[in-house]
């Protein structure tokens, strides 16, 4: 006996769903198992006027617009009191760090523990191709020794 293709179709459907939930658990507690190895702090969050972090991107495309990108990340710094910080955009959850010990992990020492992640590499894919902009892990590190 098959099933109706509606029936079938949303099988699929709640199984994916089932499986980016699971799939995102479980690298959530890679995570912090590593974070636990390498005693990592948890860096403070920024906090949201607005639901989604609507805030954040209106200040963010005002100083773009007036040329002031860099200064508005350095106001960030300051209020919330640290160089590295949580935030959370668009129900996107991020880390933001000006730390230079930070810098040198994610880009040299400990360069194949981070990855860009499926939105970074989404959103400039189209603009930049195949580059290290777009890569992660030996495709991104033989692109960089061509430089």
């Amino acid at each position: 006996m098959q099933l109706p293709i509606a029936t079938t179709a949303t099988l699929v459907v709640v199984s994916y769903i089932i499986y980016l939930v699971l799939a995102s658990f479980l690298q959530s507690c890679r995570n912090a198992r590593k974070a636990r190895e390498l005693k990592c702090e948890e860096p403070p969050l920024q906090k949201n006027k607005y639901p989604l972090g609507i805030d954040q991107i209106q200040k963010a495309l005002a100083a773009d617009k007036e040329k002031l990108f860099p200064i508005e990340m350095a106001k960030r710094t300051v209020e919330i009191g640290a160089i590295t910080y949580r935030y959370s955009v668009l129900g996107n959850n991020n880390i933001f760090t000006a730390d230079e010990k930070n810098i040198q992990a994610i880009l040299a020492t400990q360069f194949s523990d981070f990855d860009l992640g499926p939105t970074r590499r989404g959103n400039f894919w189209p603009l930049l191709g195949n580059g290290i902009f777009t890569q992660d892990g030996a495709g991104c590190k033989s692109n960089a020794s061509t430089l």
